[in-house]
């Protein structure tokens, strides 16, 4: 028996669940059911070499998404060769998680593209896309255009990024529910004047667009906006491009064709960007960034971060990138950084004329400005929040949480400028004003 021969007899015993595993990590999950290995992520790690060592022996093209991406024509069912075909063009790239086997079903025939913008503007606007909104489930587009030019997949199948085309002239291209027929780019920006494009986007905007349709072997006219295509909703994105002019654009790269190499030119492997950069630049009062790499990389091997002069910026897959003020930075070093019980920031700063502070995973920070800042968090955060917060008749934090007792008869309690906070786990919270109880209440400590 050849090794064709049993690799095929081998295939064909499987079931259809793991010949149709999208990816290493799809794979990975099947076998796990069945294996229940100590180490689950042997599939996603030893994936690419094993279709390295099965190509030479067979003698095929190791990277089969290449003649994919490469094949021009009518295609129908999911863009598989999407990555591959913006690699073509030397459109830079990041991959989410997952975004292989992500999506709302699968697609019809693929017939074009429609143009969005985010109207959010900022580095966590992909986590929208992704995860969706009120009212709406993720992923709401098949890629998110970042402002520095770099694509970030978010899925490969079905999503709801068009609404309906009730009384457009684009319907007659891609039906009145286009999002069966259509991949959809979400690109960061406000949307408002003044229009907060730049450069880097509208090139990759450009290249993104003539790369699906050179794929689809269709011109630049199977291309429209959000705008024109959704009347029925009034939508204006994306906001502050000649579509007409754009079109136009579009339609000379596809008439040059692609540049780059289907399979290569990702982003070099050792930026592993996640949008930090991005974040810095929107925050120039972080500073210089202190250390030769673009990025480090957390314990957890998920998360990134940097440090700059006057704060960091830190990344997690699931959280989102947040600059982190010096202010506060410094206390949550003292506890472990996003390793400790406060794990990664989740919000941007809030500044006010007397201090800072953030939101984190298990609380929050709070500095008051030439003061040492303290965490809050648990039931004395939501009891302070509720009287007022940093504008409270309380004040800012001035120690951290004192513990005593455990169970039911656990006790603990947090000073503030102007009292201090008791949350008694039999009883709730109790706040006082009266610095006469405080002898007794010391004896909590």
């Amino acid at each position: 028996m050849t090794l064709t021969d049993s690799a095929d007899m081998f295939l064909d015993r499987l079931p259809d669940d793991y010949v149709n595993a999208r990816d290493a990590h799809a794979a990975g999950v099947l076998a796990q059911r069945v294996q229940g290995s100590a180490f689950p992520d042997r599939y996603a790690e030893k994936w690419d070499e094993a279709h390295q060592v099965l190509a030479r022996a067979l003698a095929v093209d190791p990277n089969p998404g290449n003649a994919i991406a490469t094949t021009r024509g009518p295609w129908t069912g999911d863009p598989v060769w999407l990555k591959d075909v913006l690699q073509l063009w030397d459109v830079p790239i990041i991959e989410t998680d997952n975004w292989r086997s992500r999506g709302h079903g699968d697609f019809r025939e693929v017939r074009g593209v429609i143009g969005h913008h985010t109207a959010g503007g900022g580095a966590n606007d992909w986590i929208v896309v992704r995860d969706g909104r009120l009212g709406l489930a993720g992923p709401l587009a098949q890629i998110v255009l970042e402002k520095d030019g770099t694509a970030r997949l978010i899925c490969v199948g079905i999503a709801y990024h068009a609404g309906s085309g009730a009384g457009s002239a684009w319907a007659g291209k891609f039906t009145t529910d286009a999002k069966w027929h259509t991949i959809g780019i979400e690109a960061v920006s406000r949307g408002t004047p003044p229009w907060d494009w730049t450069s880097q986007q509208l090139d990759s905007y450009r290249k993104i667009v003539a790369a699906i349709l050179w794929r689809l072997n269709k011109d630049s006219t199977w291309f429209c906006g959000h705008r024109e295509y959704n009347l029925v909703d009034g939508k204006i994105d994306p906001a502050g491009i000649d579509l007409n002019v754009f079109r136009a654009d579009v339609q000379g790269l596809i008439d040059a064709g692609p540049t780059g190499v289907a399979g290569g030119n990702p982003y070099p492997p050792t930026a592993e960007v996640t949008g930090i950069e991005a974040v810095r630049k929107e925050n120039d009062w972080l500073g210089t960034i202190l250390h030769p790499e673009r990025e480090l990389r957390c314990p957890d091997g998920l998360g990134r971060f940097a440090h700059y002069e006057n704060g960091s910026v830190y990344f997690h897959p699931d959280v989102g990138i947040f600059a982190v003020p010096k202010a506060l930075f410094d206390f949550w070093a003292t506890v472990g950084w996003e390793t400790s019980w406060l794990g990664y920031p989740k919000a941007r700063p809030d500044v006010s004329a007397d201090g800072v502070w953030q939101e984190f995973q298990g609380g929050n920070i709070y500095g008051r400005t030439d003061a040492k800042a303290w965490p809050c968090h648990g039931g004395i955060l939501a009891t302070w929040l509720r009287a007022g917060g940093v504008t409270s008749q309380y004040g800012w934090p001035q120690s951290r949480e004192v513990a005593r007792g455990d169970g039911e008869n656990a006790v603990y309690h947090q000073e503030f400028e102007r009292g201090r906070i008791v949350w008694r786990t039999s009883m709730g919270p109790i706040g006082t004003l009266d610095t006469t109880d405080r002898d007794v209440l010391d004896e909590l400590r």
